[in-house]
């Protein structure tokens, strides 16, 4: 079981220096931080919450996505996850695996992009189940 985080990216090119609702706080933390940032993910919540505990990261910042669970980091805190055991890993080899994993147990699929991960058959499963009825 592992810690993981990816190579820091500019939160710029996602909107994050402007706008409203958590965006307004992503962009004040960015802008002290020349708005790098990187995720951090684990095999397991439990491995995540504790990494995150160890490097002072408030569980309030925990964001709960479905298709990756995970903390934003700023590059101080990268280097500390790194320092604690966390190994670095790209997203899209981390989705790529995770495809390949869900393939083998007959799981929901999940396309890979170079940015993004999207969960595939839900509409299809979605229409199937429909059509039982």
């Amino acid at each position: 079981m592992s810690v993981y985080v990816d190579k820091l990216f500019d939160a710029r090119a996602y909107g994050y220096d402007s706008g409203t609702g958590d965006k307004v706080q992503a962009a004040r933390v960015g802008a002290r931080n020349n708005h790098q940032w990187c995720h951090m993910w684990a095999d397991t919540l439990d491995e995540l919450h504790e990494m995150a505990d160890k490097i002072g990261m408030k569980r309030a910042w925990f964001q709960n996505k479905s298709t990756l669970p995970h903390y934003d980091l700023v590059p101080s805190k990268r280097v500390l996850a790194l320092c604690n055991g966390a190994k670095e890993k790209s997203l899209f080899d981390h989705f790529r695996e995770r495809m390949a994993k869900n393939r083998a147990c007959n799981r929901p699929r999940f396309v890979v992009s170079s940015k993004h991960a999207f969960k595939v058959n839900a509409v299809t499963t979605k229409a199937n189940n429909e059509n039982k009825r």
